[in-house]
């Protein structure tokens, strides 16, 4: 896919953008908050965007590009009122009224409940696909070994993209994760 130019070798944000104005995106792997961003960037191509689940080995597999906290400062002199509307945008209510219409927060007693209509995508409710899976995502519990993890498996990304085996890649990123940290490869 590399050779015949298939996978958009961006550096930054402007190419990606340049190539959905112009056309050339037939698939974005992205994120849920990605929905408001088309809409903004080319608003033009209306009904021309759908979401589905990412696939997977077998059957659709869902992700989690990141997430945005709610978060309290120690510091705060108001925790109390804080912590209630932390509480209030946990709520279907409070999801509807304090996010962008485009965005699907992943806290999933709220978010189960959203049905997100949108006339831009040709998806009737685009959160759907998010929402299918969220309830699958195991919650990430980052430990002192992350970053050996993280570069493990940057590394297998970059030798699959080159040629290896899937296989072969994520083995060796296994041995190499409990190299570094005198874990066992789990099995």
């Amino acid at each position: 896919m590399w050779d015949k130019k298939l996978i958009l070798q961006a550096q930054a944000i402007p190419e990606v953008v340049g190539a959905w104005k112009a056309g050339r995106s037939a698939t974005i792997i992205a994120p849920a908050f990605m929905a408001s961003l088309l809409q903004v960037i080319v608003p033009e191509q209306k009904g021309l965007w759908g979401v589905m689940p990412l696939p997977g080995f077998g059957k659709p597999q869902p992700a989690d590009f990141g997430t945005t906290y709610a978060t309290i400062a120690q510091a705060s002199k108001s925790k109390d009122a804080a912590w209630a509307f932390t509480e209030w945008l946990a709520t279907v209510g409070g999801q509807r009224r304090g996010f962008n219409p485009g965005a699907l927060n992943a806290y999933l007693p709220g978010s189960d409940k959203l049905n997100l209509r949108n006339s831009y995508f040709a998806t009737p409710n685009y959160a759907a696909a998010f929402q299918s899976g969220q309830s699958k995502l195991p919650y990430l519990r980052y430990t002192s070994d992350a970053n050996a993890a993280r570069q493990a498996v940057m590394t297998a990304q970059g030798a699959v993209l080159n040629g290896a085996s899937l296989t072969d890649a994520l083995n060796k990123a296994a041995r190499d994760v409990a190299n570094q940290t005198g874990r066992d490869i789990a099995k």
